[in-house]
């Protein structure tokens, strides 16, 4: 198993504003292609005196994606692959798949709130706490030296998308008012556990080169969306999020006074979209904020000769066994775009349901790989 999980970044690169491209430049090494020349690299290393040197490849979520990209450039090297939740957009902006998470997004906010009514209030007047705390930043000081933002808070909902999530997000909430209710202000130990629940120090990686696992061929230096809606692209996630009236509050503390000034009005949790905020209210990922906006726009000088994720020609050609579980209800993964792209490779079996969330290889590991062998064997009617 290839896993890179890292908790820091190396000191190394630690920068200074002025060294934004030279950061944002080493970051991009993190994205799939340099995965997939790393993983091509071990393979070579491991199996020099195998008779065999084929491997397989098991991708969930992010790591179907680079499967994807290894099928594109390395297919004689595989044996066979399988997916989890991780068809990516090939055809796709960030624009366009943001559009689409937002959308299950809102529905995951809606049966949340349909099966905790009572915490519109509740997470009203927290968020109402943490804005009104500090009147100069609006938030609040999280026991690792970060502050808790609105938006930090309501970020919590990224667990929306997994097995228990709703329950999860719940428990947190309850935590908090009662924290409230009880001391009037949220206990060190209510705000470490939030802390967790959010926290983008502890994935560095995912938290800035968020927006460019969706930047298939950034060289081309496509335009998202139209010259005159979007003249500066970049933060996708920010720009369509912030024109729906349901995650408003992503417009800025005005937005947030104006939300919480009507009192019936729920707010909406964010998911897995990273923004602006979630990188300038970390005190280990601030010093990166330029850097990260580089990495959040697919004109970035440093795409400018980047290595294409996908060979769709090479995929229409395809002659590697593909076997791929995508979930109706992923709110990560969009099941349209999905099945766009396993259009696009030939040979490729896959299974659709509505059985499961994005998590399951986790929370339901035996089911799901059950289910993947069965799909391999030919024995799913």
């Amino acid at each position: 198993m290839y896993t890179i999980a890292p908790e820091r970044l190396p000191a190394e690169i630690a920068p200074g504003e002025e060294d934004a491209v030279r950061v944002a430049t080493y970051l991009s090494l993190f994205r799939a292609d340099s995965i997939v020349h790393d993983l091509e690299a071990v393979r070579l290393y491991l199996t020099q005196y195998v008779e065999n040197k084929k491997w397989s490849l098991l991708g969930q979520s992010f790591g179907g994606f680079v499967a994807t990209t290894y099928l594109s450039y390395y297919p004689s090297s595989l044996a066979e692959v399988f997916m989890t939740g991780g068809l990516p957009p090939i055809k796709r902006t960030a624009h366009e798949v943001y559009a689409r998470t937002f959308a299950t997004l809102r529905k995951r906010n809606e049966a949340y709130y349909k099966k905790f009514p009572e915490d519109v209030k509740r997470v009203r007047r927290i968020a109402s706490f943490i804005h009104n705390s500090d009147p100069t930043t609006h938030s609040i000081p999280l026991p690792a030296g970060g502050r808790l933002t609105v938006p930090g808070f309501l970020a919590l909902g990224i667990a929306f998308g997994t097995h228990g999530g709703l329950d999860e997000v719940h428990n947190t909430v309850l935590r908090m008012d009662t924290d409230l209710e009880i001391f009037g202000f949220l206990t060190r130990g209510t705000l470490a556990a939030v802390e967790a629940g959010i926290a983008w120090e502890g994935h560095p990686i995912y938290a800035l080169l968020h927006e460019c696992i969706y930047f298939a061929n950034p060289s081309t230096r496509r335009a998202e969306v139209g010259e005159e809606e979007v003249p500066e692209p970049g933060w996708a996630a920010y720009q369509v999020g912030a024109l729906d009236p349901h995650f408003s509050w992503l417009r800025g503390d005005e937005a947030i006074s104006s939300l919480l000034s009507s009192p019936e009005t729920p707010l909406y949790f964010s998911g897995e979209m990273i923004f602006p905020i979630h990188i300038s209210s970390s005190p280990s990922l601030s010093p990166f904020l330029g850097a990260a906006n580089l990495l959040s726009n697919p004109r970035s000088p440093i795409f400018s000769s980047a290595f294409p994720l996908y060979d769709p020609g090479q995929l229409s050609n395809n002659r590697v066994p593909v076997y791929a579980l995508s979930y109706i209800e992923d709110m990560y993964v969009d099941i349209s775009f999905a099945r766009e792209t396993a259009s696009m490779i030939k040979g490729i079996k896959v299974l659709e349901t509505n059985g499961f969330y994005h998590d399951a290889v986790r929370s339901r590991a035996e089911e799901v790989l059950g289910l993947l062998w069965r799909l391999r064997d030919d024995e799913v009617d």
